[in-house]
């Protein structure tokens, strides 16, 4: 079964199919235009600098979370650092290595097929000035929360049932003393006090919340 028509999967499914004397399963007809490019593919491989090289070390890449730092060994080309993508590499392992220099084919065929690609070595460094977020306590505006007051809403809880009041939380104030039973409404979620419990708005916009004595 071939699952695309690229020149690594496909090249040789028609030797195979012959010598094992099984029928060739795909790949979808979207890949039509692959299989058509495959003997000028066959015939400009144009990799150069692109050596095999033996992983030694692969350790997590200190400013990346993506990203391992790595030490490969490419025999007579030499030990190199590598900054790796890959998120299964590992000592170890062996890989393909291109060198800086190095020219990778892009595929593709006719007047319209991308240019082959060459890697570069660039440095890069970003900086931007992040401005650090200043949070002011606000002064207390008193423990009643009618002004934020929405509606009420039958509700049944374990203990009981009844109309219940309905808080924007966006709207509370500190100081703003709500006793539950209570639902409190905001933007990202909706909440609910059950009975016999309150909850303080302090100076920062956040709700403490206790059971009564």
């Amino acid at each position: 079964m071939l699952t695309h028509g690229h020149l690594d999967h496909a090249a040789g499914a028609a030797k195979l199919a012959r010598e094992l004397g099984v029928p060739i399963e795909g790949p979808h007809t979207d890949d039509t235009f692959l299989l058509e490019a495959l003997g000028e593919n066959a015939l400009r491989p144009g990799f150069a600098d692109v050596v095999v090289a033996r992983v030694l070390k692969a350790e997590r890449h200190p400013n990346a979370d993506r990203l391992s730092l790595c030490e490969v060994d490419a025999g007579p080309v030499g030990r190199f650092s590598v900054v790796c993508g890959a998120p299964n590499v590992r000592a170890g392992m062996t890989a393909a290595y291109a060198r800086v220099g190095a020219r990778l084919p892009a595929g593709g065929a006719g007047a319209a097929a991308p240019r082959d690609l060459s890697l570069d070595l660039i440095r890069l460094r970003v900086q931007k000035s992040v401005s650090t977020p200043r949070f002011a306590e606000r002064s207390l505006q008193g423990s009643d929360p009618a002004a934020a007051l929405i509606s009420t809403r039958p509700l049944t809880w374990i203990n009981g049932s009844g109309d219940t009041p309905v808080y924007r939380w966006e709207s509370l104030q500190p100081g703003n003393r709500v006793e539950g039973p209570a639902v409190l409404e905001g933007v990202n979620s909706t909440y609910f006090l059950p009975e016999g419990w309150g909850m303080l708005m302090d100076g920062w916009g956040n709700g403490s919340v206790r059971r009564r004595a």
